[in-house]
């Protein structure tokens, strides 16, 4: 494939892949960013790809977080008290797996084991998990002493400040190191954990994951990582095309069939980096 199609053909291409497909699927953006760096351009600096996927990733938030915040479906005290976590969190996991992290081997079977746990998620989402309807309700939200306030209609709930803290800052300082969104495990926590409203839910972790990212990448680049910006720049312009296409295509294909083909594409390709066929 790399014969037939010139160097900048590949580039934007595979940026269109990662952006049509996180645009649709979401969590394996990140994902499968890191094998296209990896096994598809052959970039041997860990470090290097860490930054080009998060990079990607920041990407699509640009596109969606402004409508958004238009349609008043982010909630702010939530996501602020994630985000402070996640800006040290997301630090952190940049500064150790800098140091700690830079051999191309072992970044590739954490990565391997990190595609299959994303790859069995996204399965359970298409078959196993109950399609949660995202119906509107008015939602308040205030801060009282050191607890975040959380009013669902008649419903009121009621979260410490350090819950989301301490959450963002775990899922930021695993995602940062690993070079991915962190999504995949922010939105379980919104739903399950702090039992959000569905409606609120997208636009609250597009803005955690976009703070997420731009750290974690800052933080690559002023550690001293080598970027090719032509090449990155590329890649970027078929993701802005990609992520505006992917919505369309969810439409015609069906959101379980894009699932299911990514979940075992994810699956088959988690094995490989696990038991080093890549």
């Amino acid at each position: 494939l790399r014969v037939i199609l010139n160097k900048f053909t590949m580039e934007l291409l595979w940026g269109f892949v990662v952006g049509l497909i996180f645009s649709t699927v979401g969590a394996a953006g990140g994902i499968l960013a890191g094998v296209g760096h990896l096994s598809i351009f052959g970039i041997r600096d860990a470090n290097l790809v860490k930054f080009y996927n998060q990079f990607l990733v920041a990407l699509s938030p640009l596109i969606s977080l402004p409508l958004y915040l238009k349609q008043k479906r982010v909630v702010f005290w939530l996501a602020f008290w994630l985000a402070v976590g996640s800006v040290l969190g997301a630090s952190a996991g940049a500064f150790l797996s800098y140091q700690y992290l830079k051999d191309i081997r072992q970044y590739k079977y954490l990565f391997g084991l990190l595609t299959l746990f994303i790859g069995i998620k996204v399965l359970y989402e298409a078959f196993g998990s109950k399609k949660l309807v995202k119906t509107y309700k008015d939602l308040s939200t205030g801060l009282k002493g050191l607890r975040i306030e959380l009013r669902q209609g008649e419903e009121v709930k009621s979260i410490s400040i350090f819950n989301p803290f301490f959450v963002g800052f775990g899922i930021a300082m695993l995602s940062s190191a690993m070079g991915v969104g962190g999504g995949f495990l922010i939105v379980p926590y919104m739903l399950l954990v702090v039992r959000l409203l569905a409606y609120y839910v997208p636009g609250t972790a597009v803005l955690v994951v976009f703070i997420t990212t731009l750290t974690g990448m800052l933080n690559y680049y002023k550690l001293g990582v080598d970027i090719n910006w032509n090449f990155l720049l590329k890649e970027a312009l078929g993701v802005w095309i990609g992520s505006a296409i992917g919505p369309y295509l969810s439409k015609i294909i069906g959101e379980r069939i894009l699932r299911t083909a990514i979940g075992l594409l994810l699956l088959v390709l988690g094995m490989a980096y696990t038991f080093g066929l890549l």
